[in-house]
């Protein structure tokens, strides 16, 4: 029961059951003696029988009180030996005499994540890979599945100790029929002694005598009509587990993107590609490479590393168009810090505002609508616009909306994401990879754009509402990240699954093969959303950080043979530990790498108390107001004259002092905007 609602029970009828030669044997717990005893903090209940061999089992299932929960650890002994065919250590039912097979709902970290619609659907896999009622270990980002109806939640979270164990996952339940949802953990295991998704065996669980084998089970539950509850309930109970070490550190970590960007084959002369992958990615002129070598030999103690990525700096600089807006780039990580360093800003913010207003008219009622090309790949959605979909563009508007004080543009832009709010909200992340992916798919890529979306809407309002969401869909991507170590190998904790799903419902399936660049964009967010978040934020720095480490420890090493050291691989093989596919440029890790290493950030956008916005490329932080004037605390990384930009500015400061010596800003009356030319740290004052 939670909150005084049944949500689930136990099967009546349970049985073990082994194997003898070509024959099955069952071992009905209902024959059992049943011994109950009180126990330490709970109870227990002891059951014992003789099966038609001879053999005498004993199972113990202990009953305690947890932090917030119930533990049931079961412990099952034989005095013979048996190969085991049917160990169900915990089999229960939801929704069995209350809400039936209806959910809102339901959740196994990095395989299902589902609303009111049956698991192992062929929505993102179609075949017999859809079939996700029993899965291998390492495909389960961290040990717990959890099921929301009703307002209230349940979840199951497991230790094996160390005994081979499968959960089985089936909602609606169609292995009994119960009428509700089936959640378990059984053995054998799959790899064991069978194969994913089947109830079949291969072969059995051997049980030596005299030896007692134990697993363990918490069960949470709460108010809430949602998963993430029971997510952030098991974040806040075990907290995260500690950031895995980049075994290199710091310096290593700068020698190691500047090898990527300056001798890998992603460079060719001043032009870049934006993966190393056949001929698949053609060298282009590129306007972010220039920001990262900048920032890496601001960071760099070796002299002639330093100097070979300032000059290339300096060149590829030299060689982009004049009036180059620097905008976009070739990371996956997407900033204006050329713009602040070297691009056209006036360009930039000029056509921010026309810009953000023409997507706000497209998305005047909340939703991207979208329109098939060569494959459908809104088939199996059930609708022709989803969350992730829509947020590929409202992050791109809101973005906009922040580069401006054309308070139109800001007030439409706001008004798309109201009513995206008003259709999104609670929903489960999806669609924000339609070149390949299903757009019902689970994807960590929606939860990232989503997150920007709502800091963005924070941070141009200062509304409570907007933070409360972007922590909504920071909270759903963490359904995909690796909490627990998936294998016995070195990486893998603060892996990214990019999405639940298959590359056109067929191949490659992304189940248990991260992608950590989905991840690095999901950490950009998670990275922004800890400077506004006074109540979650250090969950989102240690998550962010995780991640890009991760990162990190998947790089291809300098000396790659293939001409890719430096460089991220598109996805990692867990059980191999091999990194593997197109080999994408230094930036999307390097875009976070400041944070892991407490050093002042590529880029950032902060809300002032006047309601302005800054953005820099460093941490600029507002200091006790002094006389009516403004003062900030600017912590810049260049080394070289960059441009602070302010926002929402109704008319040019009077005076603006730098260190204490006077600073000629540009004040760009039709955007209201103010560039401010500064050189080094220091403080900064604008009087009116």
């Amino acid at each position: 029961f939670v909150g005084g609602r049944r949500m689930a029970e136990s099967d009546p009828a349970e049985i073990l059951a082994y194997v003898e030669g070509a024959r099955v044997f069952p071992v009905p717990m209902v024959d059992a003696v049943i011994e109950p005893a009180a126990a330490r903090g709970g109870f227990e209940v002891n059951a014992r029988l003789r099966d038609s061999g001879g053999a005498d089992w004993t199972l113990i299932r202990s009953f305690s009180a947890a932090a917030g929960g119930v533990r049931v650890e079961t412990a099952l002994s034989v005095s013979q030996p048996r190969e085991a065919v049917h160990v169900p250590w915990l089999t229960l039912f939801a929704g069995v005499g209350s809400f039936g097979e209806r959910k809102t709902q339901a959740l196994l970290p990095g395989v299902e994540y589902l609303e009111d619609e049956p698991s192992s659907n062929e929505k993102e896999i179609r075949g017999p890979e859809a079939n996700r009622r029993i899965v291998a270990g390492y495909k389960i980002c961290y040990p717990l599945m959890a099921l929301a109806a009703d307002g209230r939640w349940l979840s199951l979270e497991w230790d094996t100790c160390g005994a081979p164990v499968s959960p089985l996952f089936d909602t609606p339940d169609r292995v009994f029929g119960s009428g509700g949802h089936v959640m378990g953990l059984w053995s054998p295991a799959v790899g064991e002694a069978r194969f994913e998704g089947e109830l079949e065996l291969y072969g059995g669980l051997r049980l030596e005598p005299g030896k007692t084998y134990r697993c363990a089970v918490t069960l949470y539950g709460g108010a809430g009509g949602n998963v993430v509850a029971a997510i952030a309930d098991r974040v806040a109970r075990a907290g995260l587990p500690p950031l895995p070490q980049y075994a290199d550190g710091f310096d290593g970590a700068v020698r190691l993107l500047a090898s990527g960007w300056l001798d890998s084959a992603v460079r060719d002369g001043l032009k870049w590609r934006h993966a190393v992958w056949g001929d698949r990615y053609p060298a282009q002129p590129a306007q972010d490479p220039p920001a990262y070598m900048l920032w890496l030999a601001a960071h760099t103690a070796d002299p002639t590393l330093k100097r070979r990525l300032s000059e290339t700096s300096r060149a590829v600089i030299g060689s982009l168009p004049e009036g180059a807006i620097c905008s976009e780039g070739i990371s996956h990580v997407d900033r204006p810090t050329g713009a602040l360093l070297y691009g056209n800003l006036q360009g930039l913010v000029k056509r921010a505002g026309p810009r953000a207003a023409l997507l706000a008219k497209r998305l005047a009622d909340g939703r991207a609508i979208y329109r098939p090309e060569t494959t459908d790949y809104a088939a199996t959605l059930g609708s022709d616009h989803c969350n992730g979909f829509t947020a590929m563009s409202a992050e791109e508007m809101l973005v906009n909306a922040s580069l401006t004080g054309d308070e139109a543009a800001i007030a439409a832009s706001l008004a798309v994401l109201d009513k995206m709010t008003a259709v999104y909200a609670g929903q489960v992340p999806r669609g924000a990879q339609p070149w390949e992916m299903p757009l019902h798919t689970p994807d960590i890529l929606a939860s990232a754009r989503l997150v920007r979306c709502y800091v963005l809407g924070y941070l141009l309002t200062g509304n409570g509402a907007y933070l409360e969401q972007a922590r909504y869909w920071a909270w759903t991507g963490v359904s995909m990240v690796y909490l627990a170590p998936p294998t016995d190998g070195p990486i893998g904790l603060y892996a990214t699954i990019g999405v639940m799903g298959a590359t056109n419902w067929q191949a490659p399936n992304w189940i248990g093969q991260p992608v950590q660049w989905c991840g690095l964009v999901y950490g950009a967010a998670l990275e922004e959303l800890a400077r506004i978040d006074a109540i979650s934020g250090e969950t989102w720095r240690r998550l962010s950080r995780g991640i890009t480490i991760a990162g990190l420890q998947m790089c291809f090493p300098s000396d790659d043979v293939k001409g890719r050291g430096g460089l991220l691989p598109d996805y990692f093989l867990l059980r191999q530990q091999v990194s593997d596919g197109p080999a994408i440029n230094p930036g999307t890790v390097q875009a976070n790498l400041a944070a892991v290493y407490g050093k002042p950030p590529l880029y950032m956008a902060a809300r002032l108390n006047n309601g302005w916005l800054v953005h820099a490329p460093g941490d600029v932080r507002q200091l006790h107001a002094q006389g009516g004037s403004l003062r900030l605390e600017v912590t810049a990384w260049p080394e070289d004259e960059y441009r602070l930009l302010l926002t929402r500015v109704t008319k040019a400061p009077a005076s603006v002092i730098w260190n204490g010596a006077s600073v000629a800003p540009l004040f760009l009356d039709e955007a209201r905007v103010l560039l401010v030319p500064l050189k080094g740290r220091g403080t900064l004052v604008l009087t009116e």
